[in-house]
């Protein structure tokens, strides 16, 4: 990623949020940190990925963890935590 871009990320208008958000995770990994290795930002800036409702987590987790390996079910993933914050 080009630092002009990411300083015309960081220049951009700032929107408040409110409301109560979502996450799926491993009981490994619960930080509420951003990652540098997802579909928006491969090798990029930290995101941090959340979600409402609480509907739209359970689609994402099954997009990431089922749906790409064929014959899986969800009752064969490892336990996930839901985490919530405000």
């Amino acid at each position: 990623m080009t630092s002009g871009l990411i300083q015309a990320v960081a220049r951009g208008p700032r929107v408040p949020l409110t409301g109560v958000f979502q996450r799926h995770a491993s009981p490994k990994n619960v930080a509420l940190t951003g990652s540098t290795s997802g579909r928006w930002c491969p090798g990029g800036f930290p995101v941090l990925y959340l979600a409402r409702p609480e509907a739209a987590v359970v689609a994402e987790a099954y997009r990431w963890l089922v749906d790409p390996t064929e014959g899986l079910s969800g009752d064969r993933v490892h336990n996930r935590m839901l985490l919530t914050v405000e």
